[in-house]
């Protein structure tokens, strides 16, 4: 799994891979090592049922459920028993050659959005369909157009399954996912506010406007919650110090690094390490 999803694999615009999953009659207690994916991140249950947890959000997922876990996020199968049904992941650039983008298109593809969809009953056999034409064309090598034409449908099929089918949106709505997006992407705190507005061609006024009235958050806040989950992530995957981490997310000084740190979770970053480190099981 680590090998699959992990931070520094598959990073080209052309990756997708899908599997079966059959883990019957397989059952873990203790959590496994946390992955931090650069790639979007999928699994669909047929049976079974499994605890996960992705970013700070503890979801327990059974038969009929699908777990979306966007690129950048982080996430750690904490307990499983007898899992069947399928898993696989693709890079932003694998269904963006149509000319979107597919983090604007689909909501499940957003660090902020939806982890968990549930298909109703009468749509499960569909969606397995859709999944076994995945899996048959990828382990065949075949109809690379073939596979895109899927995924899209299928993430279509997790817009309307979720009832977040996307609609037009308004130019304020855009403009405050696109200020989001480019947020989670950079995780940055060196980057100001105006530098996002001046990106999107409006004032930096008008973007706390909208930002606040959409979300009930400011932009700062934003950049801050991505700042704290890009550290969060490096924390739990890597071993890299703390002071290496403070400047790869935008800041200087360590010390005030660890304060702000505590200050939206509560605890030190080593703190926070020390008290999330998982076992290193991986049963996938």
């Amino acid at each position: 799994m680590a090998e699959l999803f992990g931070r520094n694999s598959h990073e080209d615009a052309g990756f997708f891979v899908a599997r079966r999953l059959d883990m019957q009659g397989m059952k873990i207690t203790e959590p496994w090592p946390v992955i931090h994916s650069r790639i979007h991140c999928y699994f669909y249950l047929t049976g079974g049922e499994a605890l996960m947890q992705i970013g700070d959000e503890l979801c327990l997922f059974q038969s009929g459920e699908y777990a979306s876990i966007p690129a950048g996020q982080i996430f750690s199968v904490r307990y499983f028993d007898s899992c069947t049904g399928y898993m696989g992941g693709f890079s932003t650039g694998f269904v963006s050659d149509n000319g979107l983008n597919p983090v604007q298109q689909f909501g499940s593809l957003r660090r902020w959005g939806q982890h968990k969809v549930f298909f109703e009953e009468k749509t499960q056999p569909y969606i397995r369909t859709i999944f076994e034409r995945l899996c048959t064309k990828y382990e065949s090598g075949e109809s690379q157009k073939i596979i895109k034409a899927c995924l899209i449908l299928l993430l279509t099929e997790v817009e309307e399954a979720s009832g977040t089918a996307a609609q037009p949106l308004s130019t304020e709505n855009r403009h405050c996912n696109q200020f989001i997006e480019s947020v989670f992407a950079r995780c940055d705190l060196r980057i100001p506010v105006a530098d996002y507005a001046a990106e999107l061609g409006i004032s930096q006024d008008y973007l706390q406007k909208v930002v606040k009235r959409i979300t009930g958050r400011s932009p700062t806040s934003w950049i801050h919650e991505a700042v704290i989950l890009e550290a969060k992530a490096w924390l739990l995957s890597t071993d890299t110090p703390v002071g290496d981490i403070s400047a790869r997310v935008g800041v200087e000084d360590p010390a005030y690094f660890s304060r702000l740190f505590k200050k939206h979770t509560g605890s030190t970053p080593l703190e926070y390490r020390k008290r999330n480190s998982s076992s290193n099981k991986n049963p996938f």
